[in-house]
């Protein structure tokens, strides 16, 4: 059973008064409270700064936190950055690099770009630049570890340092933060290249070309680099020579075209591009590559050397020698630089010069025959036989026992210091034949 609430009655005829004043209560608080309402209604905005500006000096003593900018370069160091790409001290543009590293230690990509430059400049040979290039790259990562820059660089490095299995998983690190950066997409393909899988190279780099191409402004860096990597694949595969330059050659032009940008690393492009020219004859080729090459960067020694090389391939010893000693100059101990310096001391017929600078190649731990016979022959014109008899045999097991061009030099040699003739018959037919302890040779040029 439901119980209801039963109803009032009033007597019959009876009237209810127009106001109840049980209810006054009521009808005295409604206008106190609507009518301030209104009236802060109205002025709402200025009653809101007044509030928050007491907020302000009596309630938020500290100040609330704010996101930290990412650094920028300064209009002093951006113009000095500029200026030194532009004139081609690309020495100078890395140390700024550097500098603003120190200034701004959370950027990424300052020391990533001061990576890059080193590694791609060390040719797979300057061990200085490589692991330069591999610190720097550890600084861009511990400065952003969420930031793409430090992992690729990373991964650079360790792939021009003969490392291409430990510097995949810096590769794909950096495409877990940019799954689409067409740089980090044709860095991967020179890695698989490097790790002999050219089938997914191949893949990569057509993608990678795609993007770079479809961004804008198109990526000419990393276009550039996608070319550059697949004339390796191409050189690689015993393709025809002019296939390989017409891919450096798009690489070339792709990284000095329209708008000039001359902090688009291209003297390895350049350097490769020049080698294939001197293979096929084409002497000036090299030469008006290598320099347009030396202008954007001057403080490279391998593009001087290479241009030195191209001068003394067309005749030209005078200029060769001023190439070749600034190559010199500006690396000393450069193998390279010092080998060839020793060269063209020895066709002046300056020997103790010679010797002297191929001695330094020697002391480095060199393992090219060549250095040891050149070393040998300087030493006997100088009438120092009995240096010239303990270098060549020092050079003996550099040998490939198969060349018998090259043993019969060294037999040669050595008799002509009174040495006991080698037995070339015995080398080429023993197991006892010296063998070469050859390094593998660097993939980059």
């Amino acid at each position: 059973m439901q119980l209801r609430t039963p109803k009032r009655y009033t007597a019959k005829g009876s009237r209810r008064p127009l106001l109840n004043l049980h209810w006054l209560w009521l009808y005295i608080l409604v206008p106190i409270l609507l009518i301030p309402a209104v009236l802060v209604w109205d002025n709402r905005q200025s009653i809101g700064d007044n509030v928050s500006q007491w907020l302000n000096k009596h309630v938020l003593v500290a100040p609330l936190p704010t996101p930290t900018p990412a650094p920028t370069l300064t209009g002093d160091a951006s113009a000095a950055l500029a200026e030194a790409f532009k004139g081609g001290h690309v020495n100078k543009a890395v140390n700024i690099l550097e500098t603003l590293s120190d200034q701004n230690p959370n950027a990424a990509g300052f020391p990533a770009l001061a990576a890059q430059f080193e590694a791609l400049r060390s040719y797979g040979s300057d061990k200085a630049k490589l692991d330069e290039a591999s610190q720097m790259a550890t600084r861009a990562i511990n400065a952003d570890p969420e930031a793409y820059d430090g992992w690729l660089s990373k991964a650079i490095a360790l792939d021009y340092s003969g490392q291409p299995q430990r510097s995949l998983p810096y590769a794909l690190h950096a495409r877990d933060f940019d799954d689409k950066n067409p740089m980090i997409i044709a860095v991967m393909g020179e890695i698989y290249h490097d790790l002999n899988q050219d089938d997914q190279a191949k893949k990569l780099l057509t993608d990678a070309i795609a993007k770079a191409q479809a961004a804008t402004p198109v990526y000419r860096a990393a276009l550039a680099h996608a070319y550059y990597v697949q004339a390796e694949i191409l050189d690689a595969s015993n393709a025809a020579g002019a296939d390989v330059i017409k891919m450096l050659e798009k690489a070339w032009a792709t990284a000095i075209s329209d708008p000039p940008d001359p902090s688009i690393p291209s003297g390895y492009i350049a350097q490769y591009l020049s080698a294939y020219y001197l293979n096929i004859g084409q002497p000036n080729q090299a030469i008006q590559l290598l320099t347009a090459a030396v202008a954007r960067d001057a403080d490279d020694p391998i593009l001087q050397l290479a241009l030195g090389n191209a001068y003394l391939n067309q005749g030209d010893a005078n200029k060769a020698r001023t190439y070749i000693s600034t190559c010199h100059d500006l690396a000393p101990q450069e193998p390279k630089c010092l080998r060839a310096l020793a060269q063209l001391y020895f066709g002046e017929q300056n020997y103790q010069q010679a010797a002297d600078s191929i001695q330094q190649v020697i002391g480095q731990g060199s393992q090219k025959s060549s250095d040891y016979y050149l070393a040998g022959l300087s030493y006997g014109y100088l009438n120092e036989c009995a240096k010239a008899v303990t270098v060549l045999q020092q050079g003996l097991p550099f040998v490939d026992p198969s060349d018998s061009k090259s043993l019969s030099k060294f037999s040669d040699a050595l008799q002509g210091c009174g040495a006991a003739a080698i037995n070339l018959t015995t080398l080429a037919a023993t197991d006892s034949a010296p063998v070469a302890t050859l390094t593998p040779t660097p993939k980059k040029r």
